[in-house]
């Protein structure tokens, strides 16, 4: 399954990105990195607190583990009544009391500098989606989730112009034929995530065609900005833009555009620094019974609209109980 997963760094491909793309540009450069030792990162973050699940006080008897928590909501919820609630929360929230032989320590991190703290042997374990590049610098656990794949947003304010230069007219679209057709538009994209080799190897293709912007900010300031008209189109995991949607009461300013030509499904693992901590961590991880996607199969599903639900618990099984590959 493994193999339908790909960096982000597929992506950046031509001066339509702009700059070059941060840490995940430097994947493909990290080759030889195997057998390193862990680097404590210590020195690098000074007011972080313990997790609840390691008992309050640093217990310097166990190695310590810090949990990368990249800011991307429904995954990780950093604030407002939700706080702690996210997928990825809750996850960390369960590995950790299950594995208490460590001592855990949850930190805010984005996705490049996550990625700099793999590459450097650190001492960070996070969720992430497999890519051939970062199981360069990464060890893996078994899956712990499958998660519904990006689909292509537009705005209501924006649809016209989108429908006249791509020739969509409602229901699922190639993801190939509006990009072959998407000359003069303007598609959003957030450096340090994976889209899948499909989509990459499609844009890549196409980087003659639509303005590829990088969107540094968070979700729901790039759904500000479709809404908004300020780009044409972006492409977001379902489950986000649900949440980004209900909580900015913008649910008819929003429209997806289902594609049937890339993987609708993504697992997602539990990735440290491929070191002797990492490769045991992960080790450990994998020993948990029942496994950890049978426990927080049910977290993603407030964020996914009936229909979508009904695909997301149908996946599960075939892909977790009958062995059937994500498409």
């Amino acid at each position: 399954m493994r193999h339908i997963f790909s960096t982000v760094t597929a992506i950046c491909m031509s001066s339509l990105l702009l700059v070059t793309c941060d840490a995940p540009s430097n994947e493909a450069d990290l080759a030889g990195v195997k057998g390193r030792s862990v680097v404590s990162t210590d020195k690098i973050y000074k007011d972080e607190a313990p997790s609840p699940e390691s008992g309050g006080e640093a217990n310097t008897d166990k190695s310590v583990l810090r949990w990368a928590k990249p800011g991307l909501a429904p995954l990780f919820i950093s604030d407002g009544a939700n706080k702690g609630g996210g997928v990825g929360d809750q996850v960390f929230t369960q590995v950790q009391k299950l594995i208490p032989q460590y001592q855990h320590v949850n930190l805010d991190l984005n996705y490049s500098r996550l990625l700099e703290e793999l590459r450097k042997g650190s001492d960070v374990c996070a969720i992430l989606y497999h890519s051939v590049e970062r199981e360069k610098i990464a060890v893996y656990s078994q899956p712990i989730i499958a998660t519904p794949s990006y689909q292509l947003y537009v705005s209501a304010k924006g649809l016209e112009r989108f429908q006249n230069k791509t020739g969509w007219a409602g229901g699922q679209a190639s993801f190939e034929k509006i990009m072959s057709m998407s000359q003069g538009l303007k598609i959003a994209i957030t450096p340090g995530q994976s889209y899948g080799s499909d989509r990459g190897e499609i844009l890549h293709r196409h980087a003659d065609k639509a303005e590829i912007i990088k969107g540094f900010s968070g979700q729901d300031a790039l759904v500000k900005m479709l809404v908004a008209g300020r780009m044409d189109m972006m492409l977001g995991f379902p489950w986000v833009i649900n949440y980004e949607m209900a909580r900015l009461n913008i649910d008819a300013d929003l429209i997806k555009v289902p594609l049937h030509d890339v993987s609708q499904y993504e697992a997602a693992y539990v990735a440290c620094a491929d070191t002797p901590l990492g490769r045991a961590v992960v080790s450990a991880i994998d020993k948990i019974s029942p496994p950890i996607h049978h426990r927080v199969k049910d977290l993603l599903s407030r964020w996914l609209t009936e229909k979508e639900n009904q695909s997301y618990y149908r996946v599960y099984r075939e892909y977790f109980f009958e062995g059937k590959p994500l498409s």
